[in-house]
C-alpha cells in the first residue's frame, strides 16, 4: 500500500518534470528544449520509477524513494548542466549579433531584432568605453545587436541624441525594438534576461501592447533608457518629440532639456487639442516638470501603447530622478554616479553655455 502511495508521489514529481524543464526554456537554447520535450516522451522512465518502487520492502523504503528522488534531479541537473547557454548569465554570454531576440516572454517576441543603441561624440565615448563594454556584451548574451552612433562635439548634444533615436526607428523593420541607453548608462543585473523578465506587456490604463516603455518619476519621464518598437504611433510620437527639441528655446539645451521635450510631445499627445503648450512657456526645468505633472499625473501615464514604470516597482528600469522609494539594488540599468561628477565640473558634452 506504501509502495504504491510512494509510486503516485514519484508519477506527479515525473508529470512536473516538463513544467520544470520550461522554466529553463527561457534562457535555454533550441537544443535544451529538444532536450525537455525528449524526455517527456519517455515512457520507460516510469516504468523504471515503477518498478524500483515495488521492489522496494517497507523497511527500505526510505531509502528507495530517495534514490528514485536523485535519478529525475539528476536528470535535470544533467539536462541543464550540458545545455550551459539555459544559465543565462553575464559570464557565460552567447556572443551571436544576430539581433534576434530568443524570448517570447515580455514585450520582445521570436520574430523582433532589438537593437541596442548609444550615443557619444569621440572623446565622450572613450571616457564611458568601459560602461559601454558592459552594454556589449549584454547585448551579445541576448542576441541583440549593439552599436555606437557617433555624435559632434559642438553643437546640442540633446538634439543629436534624439536625432539618433529617431533615426534608428526610422530604419528599423516594422516590429523591431530600439533599446536606447545615455553613454553613462550601463546594465548591472546579473542575469542576461533580467530585462525581459521585468518588462510589462500592456499599458495599465488602456490595455493595449507596450510599444513605448521607459521610467517615470513623480514630476517627469526619464529618457536615460528608453524602449522603442518600431510601429506607427511610436514613430509619430519620436518626430513629435525631435521636432519640439529642435524648437529654439534655450532650455533645451542642458540638465533635462530632452526630457522636456518628451513631455511636451506626450502632453500633446494624449491631451490633444486641449493642451495649448503652457508648460513650454515656463522659464524654468523645474516649473515644466511640475507642470507635465498637474497635466499627466503618474498614476495615468501608463495609458495608450506607453508603458511608463515607476520608480516603486519590484524590479525597477533604473532609479535616476527617483527617491528613496526605488530598489537600487535590484534596478535592472544604472547611470554611473562618476560620470555625474564629471558633468558637475565640466558639462556634458556639447552642451550650449
Amino acid at each position: 500500500m506504501i509502495s504504491w502511495y510512494l509510486l503516485v508521489l514519484v508519477h506527479r514529481h515525473l508529470t512536473l518534470f516538463p513544467s520544470r524543464i520550461m522554466v529553463a526554456q527561457a534562457q535555454a537554447s533550441k537544443n535544451l528544449h529538444d532536450t525537455a520535450r525528449s524526455l517527456r516522451h519517455q515512457p520507460h522512465l516510469v516504468k523504471a520509477v515503477a518498478s524500483k518502487v515495488r521492489g522496494c520492502s517497507l523497511r527500505g523504503i526510505t531509502i528507495c524513494f530517495f534514490i528514485t528522488f536523485v535519478l529525475f534531479n539528476g536528470t535535470t541537473r544533467m539536462t541543464l548542466e550540458e545545455n550551459p547557454q539555459s544559465k543565462a548569465s553575464i559570464n557565460g554570454a552567447r556572443t551571436s549579433n544576430s539581433g534576434k531576440g530568443r524570448r517570447i516572454a515580455g514585450p520582445f517576441d521570436d520574430t523582433s531584432s532589438v537593437f541596442v543603441i548609444q550615443a557619444a561624440d569621440g572623446a565622450y565615448a572613450e571616457k564611458m568605453k568601459s560602461l559601454m563594454e558592459i552594454n556589449k556584451k549584454w547585448a551579445g548574451c541576448t542576441n541583440y545587436t549593439y552599436e555606437l552612433k557617433t555624435l559632434s562635439s559642438t553643437g546640442n548634444v540633446y538634439s543629436q541624441k534624439v536625432q539618433a533615436i529617431h533615426d534608428a526607428l526610422e530604419s528599423a523593420k516594422e516590429n523591431d525594438w530600439i533599446i536606447y541607453l545615455d553613454a553613462d548608462v550601463f546594465y548591472k543585473a546579473d542575469s542576461c534576461d533580467a530585462l525581459e523578465n521585468m518588462l510589462p506587456t500592456e499599458s495599465k490604463s488602456s490595455g493595449q501592447l507596450c510599444e513605448f516603455i521607459s521610467m517615470t518619476s513623480s514630476h517627469t519621464i526619464n529618457t536615460g533608457v528608453l524602449l522603442l518598437k518600431s510601429s506607427h504611433a511610436t514613430k509619430q510620437l519620436v518626430r513629435k518629440w525631435l521636432e519640439e527639441q529642435r524648437k529654439p528655446d534655450k532650455l533645451l539645451s542642458f540638465g533635462a532639456a530632452d526630457q522636456l521635450s518628451l513631455q511636451e510631445a506626450v502632453m500633446g499627445n494624449v491631451l490633444g487639442a486641449s493642451y495649448t503648450g503652457r508648460c513650454s512657456n515656463l522659464n524654468d526645468q523645474s516649473k515644466r516638470n511640475y507642470c507635465f505633472q498637474q497635466h499627466i499625473p503618474e498614476e495615468y501615464r501608463s495609458l495608450q501603447n506607453m508603458c511608463l514604470i515607476p520608480c516603486n516597482d519590484k524590479v525597477p528600469l533604473q532609479c535616476q530622478d527617483c527617491n528613496g522609494e526605488c530598489n537600487r539594488t535590484l534596478a535592472v540599468f544604472k547611470h554611473d554616479s562618476k560620470r555625474e561628477r564629471y558633468v558637475a565640473k565640466h558639462g556634458y558634452p556639447g552642451e550650449s553655455n
